[in-house]
């Protein structure tokens, strides 16, 4: 939606005003499919898809309208009184909402310095998918569960419980290293979030079609991107996936932050101004990873009980875990070592003003990591990766 100027603005914006007020409720498809195209044609935009037609109707129409009006906003050309026109129609249509709504769908695409899966996974309304070569969550997500007090407020968090638990179970198999890279900025979101009640009437197959078409008509640019992706792909990581996501428990608030800080360390990794901040959050995150595990045995876990984790990685490590746990323990639990020299400005200038850290420390560490999440979600222990398996 590009316009050369103000009187192109002002045209074009009289003539969705005019749509706006042709507005009627009605349940006919056919009214709407011919609506929607009225109100692209408004501003020269192109026809969606016959999947986006297919769900035609007063919920798609209200969508239709919302993704114009917010390209309206980003318009230098567009003036405020245009927008509040605009604004003050669309509620007197009736074209704001169609009721309350216990969640909301959010559709996520991601930066191209990442490595992604190389194929769509779907499970319990959640999905990632490879479309036209471009990496994409969906995840439908219930206002109930991201509150976490009594009085309702929302959490402070850049993912949801539901996009926590979906790249969580895409990033702990062993058999790959996906790095989801969640890169953002204000001003060019690459999150869109619907209203449950305004899709909740498109089957969840057809859902993917209909959001990129919805994004297209927004006109966020990151959803539709030349950008080159890295792919990997491995039989066995999708049943490991399967299986974790399975047993991933929502309401976990430990397990789901120490996953939500795995994700952002492999999102930093990918940016090396922020190597060090990846490894400091991978470093927190096995902390949690620790705990959890006394925690799911039954001891308390207000503190890293080393006994404990001598006996419990030979469980998880089997032939090198005496080596894994004196890697772990020492290099990041002891005092003046790296975790210490990362958080603690003194240790750090017992090696210099710059803690030391070298190219292999982030990998090593999330390959530990991986195993212990995944043991703590599963109680099992990850397969070798080069053992061969039948998957029945």
């Amino acid at each position: 939606m590009d316009f050369w100027g103000p009187k192109i603005a002002e045209d074009a914006v009289s003539r969705f005003i005019a749509v706006l007020l042709s507005y009627t409720k009605t349940s006919q498809k056919s009214y709407h499919k011919k609506f929607i195209t009225n109100a692209l044609y408004a501003f020269g935009l192109p026809h969606p898809s016959e999947t986006y037609f297919k769900y035609a109707s007063e919920e798609l129409s209200i969508l239709t309208v919302h993704g114009l009006i917010d390209q309206l906003y980003r318009s230098p050309y567009v003036t405020n009184d245009m927008l509040k026109k605009v604004s003050q129609v669309r509620k007197d249509s009736g074209l704001t909402t169609t009721g309350k709504s216990n969640g909301w769908y959010r559709f996520r695409t991601f930066e191209d310095n990442g490595v992604y899966p190389d194929r769509n996974f779907i499970k319990d309304k959640s999905a990632y998918l490879v479309i036209r070569g471009q990496p994409f969550i969906i995840t439908l997500n219930s206002h109930k569960q991201e509150e976490r007090s009594a009085g309702g407020y929302n959490e402070n968090s850049v993912l949801t419980r539901k996009e926590v638990k979906l790249l969580s179970s895409l990033m702990c198999s062993q058999y790959w290293g996906t790095r989801f890279s969640l890169i953002d900025d204000i001003h060019s979101s690459r999150i869109i979030d619907i209203s449950q009640s305004l899709l909740d009437h498109v089957d969840f197959i057809d859902l993917p079609a209909v959001l990129v078409d919805y994004a297209v008509l927004t006109g966020n640019s990151r959803f539709v991107t030349s950008e080159k992706f890295s792919f990997v792909g491995h039989d066995v990581a999708y049943y490991e996936a399967g299986k974790y996501f399975n047993g991933f428990k929502i309401n976990d608030t430990l397990l789901l932050r120490t996953c939500f800080l795995q994700i952002k360390a492999a999102s930093m990794y990918g940016a090396p101004n922020y190597y060090e901040d990846a490894v400091s959050n991978i470093f927190v995150s096995l902390e949690g990873a620790l705990v959890m595990l006394q925690r799911n045995d039954g001891i308390q876990y207000d503190r890293i009980i080393r006994k404990f984790h001598r006996k419990k990685f030979q469980d998880i490590f089997t032939k090198y875990a005496d080596n894994i746990y004196d890697f772990v323990m020492e290099e990041v639990f002891d005092f003046g070592e790296k975790r210490a020299s990362l958080v603690h400005p003194q240790a750090a200038t017992d090696w210099t003003w710059v803690p030391y850290l070298s190219h292999e420390d982030y990998r090593d560490y999330r390959d530990i990591l991986k195993q212990l999440i995944y043991y703590g979600v599963l109680n099992e222990t990850q397969r070798d990766p080069y053992e061969d398996i039948a998957l029945n």
